[in-house]
């Protein structure tokens, strides 16, 4: 992959390697993710990584290619901006209401 722009380095990190940007929707994983629990409708399932990545190969299936530059592009900004303001990756994803307005 090419280097990323002086203004537009995250951070390093396992959850979001330094890849292609056509890679970042499938590589960049939110903190603490392996064997996700997920609570629905107020029972527990664990999300086994083969699990996750058929999903997310069906969702990317589903999207169009602006629509993946898009949410590459934001996905990137969003991991710069809480970066630079020191937001802890826990509380990254899933974000809270008052994270998104501030970074919106």
């Amino acid at each position: 992959p090419c280097p990323y722009l002086s203004d537009l380095t995250p951070n390093s990190s396992p959850f979001h390697p330094h890849c292609l940007a056509a890679d970042w929707l499938h590589l960049w994983r939110p903190f603490g993710t392996a064997g996700q629990i997920v609570t629905v409708a107020l029972t527990s399932h664990t999300i086994s990584e083969d699990m996750l990545d058929h999903i997310l190969q069906v969702i990317r299936a589903s999207w169009a290619d602006n629509t993946k530059a898009i949410y590459r592009t934001g996905l990137l900004i969003y991991h710069i901006y809480c970066n630079l303001n020191s937001i802890p990756k826990p509380h990254r994803c899933p974000t809270s209401p008052s994270l998104l307005s501030a970074f919106l």
